[in-house]
């Protein structure tokens, strides 16, 4: 009979819905100012603590998700020229028009 291996003795970590404890410590801000991300991490946090509480998320390892969520945060940031960009509403005012329109 073969011995059971080394590590089986540790048990591995279970995943679990949100931390009601969840905070950003220091650690997680360095991390933030080494990668260079500049995005509002105060209010990225809360929409990734609102998203994973409304999904039921379960985890491993929370922080790990923080950080994933906030390397994305990068790629789906809007820049700020477009956020209330005039003819973005203009294009919202001709599409709302153009369903309106029934002369076809």
């Amino acid at each position: 009979m073969s011995s059971p291996p080394a590590n089986a003795s540790t048990k591995t970590k279970q995943s679990c819905v949100f931390p009601k404890d969840f905070a950003v410590d220091q650690t997680m801000v360095n991390w933030l100012n080494e990668k260079g991300i500049t995005a509002p991490w105060q209010l990225e946090t809360e929409k990734f603590a609102n998203h994973h509480i409304a999904k039921g998320s379960l985890f491993k390892d929370w922080r790990a998700a923080w950080r994933t969520w906030m390397l994305n945060s990068i790629k789906y940031q809007v820049p700020a020229q477009q956020q209330h960009s005039p003819n973005g509403r203009q294009a919202v005012s001709d599409a709302i028009n153009d369903i309106q329109n029934t002369d076809w």
